[in-house]
């Protein structure tokens, strides 16, 4: 499982996409099912809407590719790619590759539980869960965030978890462009440092 946490804006969505169409034509396993998962279907459909995007700006994609409203196929393996949201995969499902979008907002675990179950079913699975920082301390997404930081710090051996956090230093100055480096390693690629800058709280006022 990857983990990926990041602030908004950091092209998340569309990067999930791209990784999504690889599996689908190039990740080699015949009848692959690809599921772009989240709280609702309206965030569901934000990953599975930008790759429908990418076929349309692509020759090559959309001769391989048949999009329908539900659904993304890919005929010479017979593979495709939906949409799961609310209770989780109905029945028959066997997800090689889900994209979780927007982890912070999924209520409780009963989703990501269900589709990681439906998961062991494939020799080589890969759940990918994005999500802004968890304000919930309680939630799904905080205990994802725990367990990945203490991977990274080295406390922590999760042999299958490769975890991902965009953050800045929690002392570094508002105003530091190193510490949005930090917070988006993709400024000046995806995303420019001057809407950072639009973005940034005023002088803080200083009492008499």
């Amino acid at each position: 499982m990857v983990y990926w946490e990041s602030a908004a804006g950091t092209g998340k969505s569309p990067i999930l996409a791209a990784l999504g169409l690889y599996e689908l034509i190039a990740g080699g396993e015949p009848g692959q099912q690809i599921y772009c998962v989240a709280s609702n279907y309206q965030q569901a459909r934000v990953v599975f809407d930008a790759a429908k995007l990418m076929i349309g700006f692509s020759l090559e994609l959309s001769c391989r590719l048949k999009i329908t409203q539900y659904e993304i196929s890919y005929a010479a393996t017979n593979s495709v790619w939906r949409i799961i949201s609310g209770r989780g995969p109905k029945s028959g499902a066997r997800p090689g590759m889900a994209l979780g979008d927007e982890v912070h907002e999924w209520p409780t675990r009963e989703v990501y539980d269900a589709v990681q179950g439906r998961m062991l079913k494939r020799g080589q699975p890969l759940f990918i869960c994005a999500t802004n920082a968890a304000a919930d301390r309680t939630g799904l997404c905080f205990q994802l965030h725990e367990e990945a930081v203490a991977v990274l710090r080295g406390e922590k051996h999760v042999p299958n978890l490769y975890p991902v956090i965009w953050a800045a230093d929690p002392a570094a100055g508002i105003h530091d462009e190193a510490a949005w480096k930090e917070a988006n390693p993709l400024l000046g690629s995806l995303s420019r440092s001057t809407s950072c800058a639009r973005k940034r709280p005023g002088p803080t006022a200083i009492p008499s």
